[in-house]
């Protein structure tokens, strides 16, 4: 699926859900890794704090790992 789409189908998903999507990519390719880390969680949560501060028009959040 190329970048536009999956845009649109984000934006499908956050308009039904009345939410803004977080998605969190993770990879063991070679030359792509980007495995889950613990240290992590502290990047997420504070991705999280900022979006709710800022939020106007949505109420939720959607996480996809």
């Amino acid at each position: 699926m190329n970048r536009d789409k999956r845009i649109a189908l984000i934006k499908e998903i956050q308009n039904k859900r009345k939410s803004k999507i977080i998605s969190l990519v993770t990879s063991d390719r070679i030359n792509l890794s980007a495995p889950i880390h613990q240290l992590m969680n502290a990047t997420i949560y504070e991705q999280l704090r900022t979006i709710k501060s800022n939020a106007t028009d949505f109420q939720n959040i959607d996480l996809f790992i």
